[in-house]
Protein backbone atom coordinates (compact mmCIF):
# COMPACT_ATOMS: atom_id res chain seq x y z
CA UNK A 1 0.00 0.00 0.00
CA UNK A 2 1.44 3.31 -1.06
CA UNK A 3 1.87 5.51 1.63
CA UNK A 4 -0.04 9.57 1.33
CA UNK A 5 2.09 12.09 3.04
CA UNK A 6 0.52 14.00 5.74
CA UNK A 7 0.35 17.75 6.25
CA UNK A 8 2.51 17.97 8.94
CA UNK A 9 5.19 14.80 7.91
CA UNK A 10 8.65 15.71 6.88
CA UNK A 11 8.43 16.55 3.01
CA UNK A 12 9.55 14.33 0.96
CA UNK A 13 11.78 16.47 -1.10
CA UNK A 14 14.61 16.23 1.79
CA UNK A 15 14.36 19.69 2.46
CA UNK A 16 13.52 19.49 6.08
CA UNK A 17 10.52 21.53 6.19
CA UNK A 18 7.18 19.92 6.90
CA UNK A 19 5.06 18.84 3.52
CA UNK A 20 2.42 21.87 4.34
CA UNK A 21 5.23 24.16 4.24
CA UNK A 22 7.07 23.00 0.99
CA UNK A 23 6.08 20.69 -1.71
CA UNK A 24 2.19 20.80 -0.64
CA UNK A 25 2.19 24.73 -1.56
CA UNK A 26 4.02 24.48 -5.01
CA UNK A 27 1.90 21.72 -5.78
CA UNK A 28 -1.59 23.22 -4.97
CA UNK A 29 -0.23 26.07 -7.14
CA UNK A 30 0.28 24.36 -9.76
CA UNK A 31 -2.99 22.17 -9.58
CA UNK A 32 -4.64 26.19 -8.94
CA UNK A 33 -2.47 26.91 -12.93
CA UNK A 34 -3.63 23.72 -14.55
CA UNK A 35 -7.39 24.20 -13.73
CA UNK A 36 -7.20 27.56 -14.69
CA UNK A 37 -5.67 26.99 -17.90
CA UNK A 38 -8.29 23.90 -18.75
CA UNK A 39 -11.08 26.14 -17.59
CA UNK A 40 -9.87 29.05 -19.61
CA UNK A 41 -9.66 26.52 -22.37
CA UNK A 42 -13.01 25.22 -22.12
CA UNK A 43 -14.78 28.68 -21.51
CA UNK A 44 -13.00 29.91 -25.20
CA UNK A 45 -14.28 27.05 -26.82
CA UNK A 46 -17.74 28.04 -25.30
CA UNK A 47 -17.17 31.24 -26.78
CA UNK A 48 -17.64 30.08 -30.86
CA UNK A 49 -20.87 28.24 -29.72
CA UNK A 50 -22.27 31.33 -28.22
CA UNK A 51 -21.43 33.49 -30.80
CA UNK A 52 -22.55 31.08 -33.64
CA UNK A 53 -25.64 30.55 -32.30
CA UNK A 54 -26.09 34.21 -31.62
CA UNK A 55 -25.38 34.89 -35.27
CA UNK A 56 -27.75 32.66 -36.30
CA UNK A 57 -30.75 34.38 -34.43
CA UNK A 58 -29.49 37.73 -35.44
CA UNK A 59 -27.85 37.49 -38.85
CA UNK A 60 -28.73 34.01 -40.15
CA UNK A 61 -28.33 35.05 -44.30
CA UNK A 62 -24.95 36.49 -43.58
CA UNK A 63 -23.43 33.39 -41.38
CA UNK A 64 -25.02 30.65 -43.88
CA UNK A 65 -23.37 32.58 -46.67
CA UNK A 66 -20.13 32.62 -44.75
CA UNK A 67 -20.38 28.94 -44.06
CA UNK A 68 -21.25 28.90 -48.03
CA UNK A 69 -17.79 30.58 -48.47
CA UNK A 70 -15.94 28.26 -46.68
CA UNK A 71 -16.88 25.49 -48.30
CA UNK A 72 -16.16 26.56 -52.04
CA UNK A 73 -13.59 24.07 -52.38
CA UNK A 74 -15.66 21.27 -51.66
CA UNK A 75 -15.14 18.60 -53.94
CA UNK A 76 -18.69 17.79 -55.52
CA UNK A 77 -18.08 14.27 -56.23
CA UNK A 78 -15.91 13.74 -53.00
CA UNK A 79 -16.05 11.03 -50.01
CA UNK A 80 -19.08 10.99 -47.93
CA UNK A 81 -17.75 12.47 -44.27
CA UNK A 82 -17.88 10.14 -41.22
CA UNK A 83 -20.15 11.50 -38.27
CA UNK A 84 -16.26 12.93 -36.62
CA UNK A 85 -15.06 14.05 -39.63
CA UNK A 86 -18.26 16.04 -40.34
CA UNK A 87 -17.99 17.22 -36.99
CA UNK A 88 -14.41 17.85 -37.38
CA UNK A 89 -15.22 19.51 -40.36
CA UNK A 90 -17.85 21.83 -39.23
CA UNK A 91 -15.42 22.96 -36.03
CA UNK A 92 -12.98 24.10 -38.88
CA UNK A 93 -15.48 26.12 -40.58
CA UNK A 94 -17.19 28.05 -37.39
CA UNK A 95 -13.09 29.03 -36.55
CA UNK A 96 -12.76 30.80 -39.91
CA UNK A 97 -16.08 31.79 -40.25
CA UNK A 98 -15.52 34.01 -36.88
CA UNK A 99 -11.73 35.03 -38.22
CA UNK A 100 -12.54 36.19 -41.87
CA UNK A 101 -16.67 36.14 -41.69
CA UNK A 102 -18.05 39.13 -43.14
CA UNK A 103 -21.72 41.34 -44.22
CA UNK A 104 -22.79 44.19 -45.41
CA UNK A 105 -24.52 46.54 -42.59
CA UNK A 106 -25.73 49.86 -44.12
CA UNK A 107 -23.70 50.14 -47.02
CA UNK A 108 -20.34 49.09 -45.21
CA UNK A 109 -18.45 45.56 -44.69
CA UNK A 110 -18.51 44.39 -40.77
CA UNK A 111 -16.83 41.49 -39.12
CA UNK A 112 -19.11 39.14 -37.92
CA UNK A 113 -17.37 38.36 -34.48
CA UNK A 114 -17.65 42.18 -34.26
CA UNK A 115 -21.20 41.71 -34.36
CA UNK A 116 -20.65 39.27 -31.72
CA UNK A 117 -18.82 41.44 -29.19
CA UNK A 118 -20.81 44.57 -30.10
CA UNK A 119 -24.46 42.72 -29.41
CA UNK A 120 -23.74 38.70 -27.47
CA UNK A 121 -24.75 39.84 -24.14
CA UNK A 122 -24.58 36.32 -22.62
CA UNK A 123 -20.07 36.83 -23.37
CA UNK A 124 -17.84 37.82 -20.24
CA UNK A 125 -14.83 40.36 -20.85
CA UNK A 126 -12.11 37.92 -21.30
CA UNK A 127 -14.43 35.27 -23.99
CA UNK A 128 -14.91 38.52 -25.70
CA UNK A 129 -11.52 39.49 -25.59
CA UNK A 130 -10.63 36.27 -26.61
CA UNK A 131 -12.48 36.13 -29.77
CA UNK A 132 -11.18 39.36 -30.94
CA UNK A 133 -8.07 38.30 -30.48
CA UNK A 134 -8.25 35.09 -32.09
CA UNK A 135 -9.40 35.92 -35.44
CA UNK A 136 -6.67 39.26 -35.69
CA UNK A 137 -3.98 36.91 -37.64
CA UNK A 138 -4.48 35.60 -40.78
CA UNK A 139 -3.88 31.66 -41.47
CA UNK A 140 -0.35 30.92 -42.07
CA UNK A 141 1.85 28.27 -42.87
CA UNK A 142 4.34 26.94 -40.15
CA UNK A 143 7.20 24.42 -39.89
CA UNK A 144 7.81 23.06 -36.71
CA UNK A 145 11.72 23.45 -35.54
CA UNK A 146 11.51 22.46 -32.03
CA UNK A 147 8.80 21.11 -29.61
CA UNK A 148 8.66 20.68 -25.59
CA UNK A 149 6.21 18.48 -24.62
CA UNK A 150 3.32 19.32 -22.90
CA UNK A 151 4.61 22.87 -23.04
CA UNK A 152 4.76 24.33 -26.75
CA UNK A 153 6.11 24.23 -29.76
CA UNK A 154 8.69 26.49 -32.00
CA UNK A 155 6.92 27.60 -35.51
CA UNK A 156 8.63 28.98 -38.22
CA UNK A 157 7.40 30.88 -41.13
CA UNK A 158 7.50 28.86 -44.40
CA UNK A 159 6.67 31.46 -46.89
CA UNK A 160 8.32 34.70 -45.47
CA UNK A 161 12.00 33.60 -44.83
CA UNK A 162 12.66 37.20 -42.71
CA UNK A 163 9.99 36.52 -40.27
CA UNK A 164 11.73 35.23 -36.81
CA UNK A 165 10.42 31.99 -35.55
CA UNK A 166 7.41 32.19 -33.17
CA UNK A 167 7.59 30.20 -29.69
CA UNK A 168 3.40 28.78 -29.18
CA UNK A 169 2.60 27.42 -25.93
CA UNK A 170 0.05 24.72 -26.35
CA UNK A 171 -0.16 22.05 -23.92
CA UNK A 172 -1.87 19.35 -26.59
CA UNK A 173 -0.61 19.40 -30.27
CA UNK A 174 3.12 19.99 -28.17
CA UNK A 175 2.66 16.20 -27.52
CA UNK A 176 1.65 14.79 -30.82
CA UNK A 177 3.49 17.37 -32.99
CA UNK A 178 7.44 16.65 -34.26
CA UNK A 179 10.36 18.34 -35.90
CA UNK A 180 10.17 19.34 -39.41
CA UNK A 181 6.45 18.72 -39.59
CA UNK A 182 3.87 20.88 -41.56
CA UNK A 183 0.58 22.47 -40.53
CA UNK A 184 -1.38 25.30 -41.19
CA UNK A 185 -2.50 27.57 -37.96
CA UNK A 186 -3.98 31.00 -37.25
CA UNK A 187 -2.04 32.23 -33.63
CA UNK A 188 -3.84 34.50 -30.96
CA UNK A 189 -1.89 36.77 -28.35
CA UNK A 190 -2.98 36.00 -25.31
CA UNK A 191 -1.17 37.27 -21.79
CA UNK A 192 2.23 38.35 -23.72
CA UNK A 193 2.28 34.35 -25.21
CA UNK A 194 1.01 32.88 -28.50
CA UNK A 195 -1.44 30.57 -28.20
CA UNK A 196 -2.98 28.39 -31.32
CA UNK A 197 -6.57 29.58 -32.56
CA UNK A 198 -6.57 27.58 -34.92
CA UNK A 199 -5.12 24.19 -36.93
CA UNK A 200 -5.20 22.43 -39.88
CA UNK A 201 -3.35 19.15 -40.27
CA UNK A 202 -1.41 18.79 -43.74
CA UNK A 203 -0.64 15.19 -43.95
CA UNK A 204 3.20 15.15 -45.30
CA UNK A 205 2.09 13.72 -48.91
CA UNK A 206 0.94 16.78 -49.29
CA UNK A 207 3.07 19.28 -48.41
CA UNK A 208 4.91 19.80 -51.63
CA UNK A 209 2.07 19.94 -53.40
CA UNK A 210 0.55 22.71 -50.97
CA UNK A 211 3.65 24.69 -51.11
CA UNK A 212 4.08 24.86 -55.25
CA UNK A 213 0.23 25.62 -55.40
CA UNK A 214 1.03 28.46 -52.79
CA UNK A 215 4.28 29.78 -54.81
CA UNK A 216 2.78 29.66 -57.96
CA UNK A 217 -0.35 31.95 -56.71
CA UNK A 218 0.62 34.36 -53.92
CA UNK A 219 1.32 38.03 -55.62
CA UNK A 220 3.40 40.17 -53.37
CA UNK A 221 5.29 40.04 -50.28
CA UNK A 222 3.98 37.27 -48.07
CA UNK A 223 5.13 39.54 -45.16
CA UNK A 224 2.39 42.18 -46.60
CA UNK A 225 -0.86 41.61 -44.05
CA UNK A 226 -3.02 41.63 -47.18
CA UNK A 227 -1.02 39.26 -49.01
CA UNK A 228 -0.86 36.91 -45.93
CA UNK A 229 -4.57 36.86 -46.00
CA UNK A 230 -5.06 36.01 -49.49
CA UNK A 231 -2.83 33.45 -48.94
CA UNK A 232 -4.28 32.68 -45.64
CA UNK A 233 -7.55 31.48 -48.16
CA UNK A 234 -5.21 29.87 -50.54
CA UNK A 235 -4.38 27.00 -47.97
CA UNK A 236 -7.89 26.89 -46.16
CA UNK A 237 -9.10 26.06 -49.82
CA UNK A 238 -6.48 23.20 -50.13
CA UNK A 239 -7.14 21.55 -47.21
CA UNK A 240 -10.66 21.86 -47.82
CA UNK A 241 -10.38 19.99 -51.36
CA UNK A 242 -8.30 17.60 -49.17
CA UNK A 243 -10.28 16.29 -46.77
CA UNK A 244 -13.11 16.22 -48.74
CA UNK A 245 -11.87 14.70 -51.60
CA UNK A 246 -12.30 10.78 -52.17
CA UNK A 247 -9.19 9.27 -51.22
CA UNK A 248 -7.33 7.50 -54.52
CA UNK A 249 -5.82 4.12 -53.43
CA UNK A 250 -2.29 3.74 -54.84
CA UNK A 251 -1.95 0.95 -57.40
CA UNK A 252 0.41 -0.99 -55.48
CA UNK A 253 3.54 -2.48 -57.40
CA UNK A 254 6.82 -4.23 -57.17
CA UNK A 255 10.18 -2.76 -58.87
CA UNK A 256 9.10 -4.73 -61.55
CA UNK A 257 5.80 -3.24 -61.84
CA UNK A 258 3.51 -5.96 -61.31
CA UNK A 259 0.59 -5.80 -58.50
CA UNK A 260 1.61 -6.57 -55.38
CA UNK A 261 -0.25 -9.83 -54.23
CA UNK A 262 1.26 -11.65 -51.62
CA UNK A 263 0.95 -15.22 -52.50
CA UNK A 264 1.56 -18.16 -50.30
CA UNK A 265 2.25 -21.70 -51.78
CA UNK A 266 1.51 -24.45 -48.99
CA UNK A 267 3.37 -27.46 -49.84
CA UNK A 268 3.72 -31.19 -48.12
CA UNK A 269 7.64 -32.74 -47.19
CA UNK A 270 7.22 -36.13 -48.67
CA UNK A 271 10.95 -36.36 -47.64
CA UNK A 272 13.03 -34.07 -45.28
CA UNK A 273 16.18 -34.96 -45.88
CA UNK A 274 15.96 -35.00 -49.40
CA UNK A 275 14.44 -31.93 -49.95
CA UNK A 276 16.99 -30.37 -47.58
CA UNK A 277 19.84 -32.02 -49.84
CA UNK A 278 18.10 -31.24 -53.07
CA UNK A 279 17.77 -27.39 -51.38
CA UNK A 280 21.12 -27.38 -50.12
CA UNK A 281 22.28 -27.95 -54.23
CA UNK A 282 21.15 -25.27 -55.79
CA UNK A 283 23.36 -22.34 -55.85
CA UNK A 284 20.89 -19.23 -55.14
CA UNK A 285 19.48 -20.76 -52.02
CA UNK A 286 20.49 -19.86 -48.47
CA UNK A 287 19.40 -21.49 -45.19
CA UNK A 288 18.51 -24.48 -43.67
CA UNK A 289 15.17 -26.71 -42.59
CA UNK A 290 15.23 -24.72 -39.03
CA UNK A 291 15.83 -21.17 -40.14
CA UNK A 292 13.92 -22.01 -43.42
CA UNK A 293 15.70 -20.94 -46.80
CA UNK A 294 15.73 -17.78 -48.88
CA UNK A 295 15.86 -17.83 -52.86
CA UNK A 296 17.63 -15.07 -53.85
CA UNK A 297 18.47 -12.74 -56.74
CA UNK A 298 21.79 -12.16 -56.64
CA UNK A 299 23.65 -14.99 -54.19
CA UNK A 300 27.26 -13.01 -54.49
CA UNK A 301 25.77 -9.81 -53.28
CA UNK A 302 25.98 -8.36 -50.14
CA UNK A 303 22.36 -7.30 -49.82
CA UNK A 304 20.70 -9.72 -52.11
CA UNK A 305 16.73 -9.60 -53.61
CA UNK A 306 14.59 -12.33 -52.00
CA UNK A 307 12.50 -14.31 -54.62
CA UNK A 308 10.72 -16.95 -52.46
CA UNK A 309 11.02 -17.65 -48.82
CA UNK A 310 10.05 -20.84 -48.03
CA UNK A 311 9.62 -21.53 -44.37
CA UNK A 312 8.55 -23.97 -41.86
CA UNK A 313 4.63 -24.49 -42.11
CA UNK A 314 2.42 -24.92 -38.69
CA UNK A 315 2.86 -28.64 -39.03
CA UNK A 316 6.23 -30.57 -39.47
CA UNK A 317 5.56 -32.17 -42.84
CA UNK A 318 4.60 -28.61 -44.11
CA UNK A 319 6.82 -25.97 -46.43
CA UNK A 320 4.77 -22.51 -46.70
CA UNK A 321 6.58 -20.79 -49.70
CA UNK A 322 6.07 -17.35 -50.09
CA UNK A 323 6.03 -14.69 -52.60
CA UNK A 324 5.49 -10.70 -52.85
CA UNK A 325 3.94 -11.10 -56.52
CA UNK A 326 1.69 -14.03 -58.17
CA UNK A 327 4.05 -13.80 -61.52
CA UNK A 328 7.12 -14.73 -58.58
CA UNK A 329 4.82 -17.21 -57.00
CA UNK A 330 3.75 -19.08 -60.39
CA UNK A 331 8.38 -18.92 -61.76
CA UNK A 332 8.71 -19.90 -57.93
CA UNK A 333 6.19 -22.91 -58.45
CA UNK A 334 7.69 -24.18 -61.45
CA UNK A 335 11.45 -23.87 -60.26
CA UNK A 336 10.57 -25.97 -56.77
CA UNK A 337 8.97 -28.66 -58.34
CA UNK A 338 12.29 -28.58 -60.64
CA UNK A 339 14.30 -28.53 -57.85
CA UNK A 340 12.68 -30.79 -55.05
CA UNK A 341 11.21 -33.33 -57.37
CA UNK A 342 10.08 -35.89 -55.02
CA UNK A 343 10.42 -35.08 -52.06
CA UNK A 344 7.51 -32.43 -52.04
CA UNK A 345 4.12 -32.51 -53.15
CA UNK A 346 1.75 -29.09 -53.63
CA UNK A 347 -1.11 -29.05 -51.68
CA UNK A 348 -2.85 -25.31 -52.36
CA UNK A 349 -2.12 -21.60 -52.31
CA UNK A 350 -3.15 -18.55 -51.17
CA UNK A 351 -3.37 -14.57 -52.39
CA UNK A 352 -3.78 -11.62 -50.43
CA UNK A 353 -4.33 -8.82 -53.00
CA UNK A 354 -3.39 -5.46 -51.39
CA UNK A 355 -5.96 -3.91 -53.87
CA UNK A 356 -9.06 -6.23 -52.86
CA UNK A 357 -11.86 -5.02 -50.88
CA UNK A 358 -11.05 -7.56 -47.82
CA UNK A 359 -8.68 -5.62 -47.57
CA UNK A 360 -9.29 -1.94 -48.13
CA UNK A 361 -12.44 -2.12 -47.12
CA UNK A 362 -13.96 -0.77 -50.32
CA UNK A 363 -12.61 2.33 -52.09
CA UNK A 364 -11.50 3.64 -55.27
CA UNK A 365 -8.41 1.89 -56.49
CA UNK A 366 -7.82 3.98 -59.42
CA UNK A 367 -4.63 5.99 -58.96
CA UNK A 368 -1.40 6.43 -59.07
CA UNK A 369 1.49 3.13 -58.76
CA UNK A 370 3.57 3.12 -55.61
CA UNK A 371 6.45 0.92 -56.39
CA UNK A 372 7.76 -1.57 -53.78
CA UNK A 373 11.49 -2.48 -53.70
CA UNK A 374 11.89 -6.29 -53.58
CA UNK A 375 12.46 -7.66 -49.58
CA UNK A 376 16.44 -7.56 -49.19
CA UNK A 377 18.73 -9.87 -46.98
CA UNK A 378 21.86 -10.21 -45.68
CA UNK A 379 23.12 -13.62 -47.22
CA UNK A 380 22.93 -16.12 -44.41
CA UNK A 381 25.85 -16.95 -42.01
CA UNK A 382 26.29 -19.32 -39.23
CA UNK A 383 23.04 -20.02 -37.34
CA UNK A 384 22.37 -17.91 -34.82
CA UNK A 385 21.77 -19.27 -31.01
CA UNK A 386 18.22 -20.03 -30.31
CA UNK A 387 17.50 -16.88 -28.08
CA UNK A 388 19.87 -13.98 -29.92
CA UNK A 389 18.99 -10.97 -30.48
CA UNK A 390 20.32 -8.45 -33.39
CA UNK A 391 21.72 -5.45 -31.06
CA UNK A 392 20.28 -2.77 -31.80
CA UNK A 393 23.27 -0.60 -32.93
CA UNK A 394 23.55 -3.94 -35.58
CA UNK A 395 20.06 -3.13 -36.71
CA UNK A 396 20.83 0.51 -37.55
CA UNK A 397 24.35 -0.53 -39.14
CA UNK A 398 21.94 -2.85 -41.44
CA UNK A 399 19.56 -0.30 -42.66
CA UNK A 400 22.32 2.26 -43.50
CA UNK A 401 23.63 -0.51 -45.89
CA UNK A 402 20.38 -0.74 -47.39
CA UNK A 403 19.58 2.56 -47.55
CA UNK A 404 23.13 3.29 -49.18
CA UNK A 405 22.31 0.70 -51.43
CA UNK A 406 18.87 1.26 -52.91
CA UNK A 407 19.21 5.36 -53.07
CA UNK A 408 21.93 5.18 -54.36
CA UNK A 409 22.35 8.09 -57.75
CA UNK A 410 19.02 9.02 -56.54
CA UNK A 411 20.21 12.93 -57.14
CA UNK A 412 19.76 11.70 -60.54
CA UNK A 413 16.38 9.72 -60.31
CA UNK A 414 13.02 11.03 -61.70
CA UNK A 415 11.02 12.09 -58.17
CA UNK A 416 7.04 12.23 -58.73
CA UNK A 417 6.11 14.64 -55.79
CA UNK A 418 9.20 16.56 -57.14
CA UNK A 419 7.34 17.37 -60.48
CA UNK A 420 9.08 14.31 -62.27
CA UNK A 421 12.11 15.75 -61.86
CA UNK A 422 15.01 14.58 -60.55
CA UNK A 423 16.47 16.58 -57.27
CA UNK A 424 19.58 18.18 -59.11
CA UNK A 425 17.22 19.65 -61.67
CA UNK A 426 14.49 20.86 -59.04
CA UNK A 427 17.29 22.69 -57.38
CA UNK A 428 17.58 24.68 -60.29
CA UNK A 429 14.13 26.28 -60.61
CA UNK A 430 12.87 28.59 -58.28
CA UNK A 431 11.97 27.50 -54.77
CA UNK A 432 13.31 24.48 -55.91
CA UNK A 433 15.81 23.92 -53.02
CA UNK A 434 13.16 24.48 -50.63
CA UNK A 435 11.11 21.59 -52.01
CA UNK A 436 13.83 19.67 -52.23
CA UNK A 437 14.50 20.27 -48.35
CA UNK A 438 11.35 19.68 -47.42
CA UNK A 439 11.17 16.05 -49.55
CA UNK A 440 14.39 15.02 -47.46
CA UNK A 441 13.21 16.21 -44.02
CA UNK A 442 10.15 13.79 -44.78
CA UNK A 443 13.13 10.98 -45.34
CA UNK A 444 14.70 11.91 -42.28
CA UNK A 445 11.47 12.59 -40.21
CA UNK A 446 9.83 8.85 -41.52
CA UNK A 447 13.81 6.90 -40.36
CA UNK A 448 13.06 8.61 -37.13
CA UNK A 449 9.54 6.79 -37.00
CA UNK A 450 10.87 3.64 -38.03
CA UNK A 451 13.35 3.36 -36.01
CA UNK A 452 11.57 4.25 -32.90
CA UNK A 453 9.30 1.29 -33.81
CA UNK A 454 12.34 -0.81 -34.19
CA UNK A 455 14.13 0.16 -31.04
CA UNK A 456 17.22 1.43 -32.54
CA UNK A 457 19.17 4.58 -33.25
CA UNK A 458 18.25 6.70 -36.95
CA UNK A 459 20.49 6.12 -39.65
CA UNK A 460 22.03 9.48 -40.65
CA UNK A 461 20.78 10.26 -43.44
CA UNK A 462 23.48 12.92 -44.26
CA UNK A 463 25.12 10.98 -47.28
CA UNK A 464 21.83 12.00 -49.57
CA UNK A 465 22.28 15.12 -48.45
CA UNK A 466 25.64 15.05 -49.89
CA UNK A 467 24.76 13.80 -52.72
CA UNK A 468 21.73 16.00 -53.89
CA UNK A 469 24.19 19.01 -52.97
CA UNK A 470 22.44 20.48 -50.36
CA UNK A 471 23.87 21.06 -46.17
CA UNK A 472 21.70 18.87 -43.65
CA UNK A 473 19.20 21.10 -41.88
CA UNK A 474 20.30 21.90 -38.45
CA UNK A 475 17.93 21.73 -35.57
CA UNK A 476 17.06 25.30 -34.22
CA UNK A 477 17.22 26.66 -30.55
CA UNK A 478 14.09 27.78 -28.50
Amino acid sequence: MSHQTRRNDPCPCGSGLKFKKCCLVRQKEEDRRVHAAVSAQQRRNEVFMHAVDWLGHHHGEALQAAFEEFGTAVVEDGRTLSEDDDAYFMMQAVGWVLAEGTTEVDGRTVRLRDLVVEGEPILEADQRLWLELAGQEPLRLWEVTDVDPGVGLELRNLLDESADVVWVKERSASQTLGRSEVIAARLGRWQNAWELASLFSIPDTEVLDLMQHLEERIEGDPADPDVARATGKLIRDFWVRLFTRRRVLPKVVDAGGDPLELTTDHWQVLDEDELARRLEAEPDVVGSRKRGWSRLKDPDAEMSSTLLALNPGKREDRLEVFARTRKLADEGRSWLERAAGPSLRFLTREIVDLMGERVLGGGDPAGPSVAVESFAFPVAGPEPAEDSEIPPETKSQLMESVYRKQYKGLADQKIPVLGNKSPREALKEPGGPRRVRRWLEGFERNETRMAAADEREPVDLGFLWQEIGLEPSAPRAK
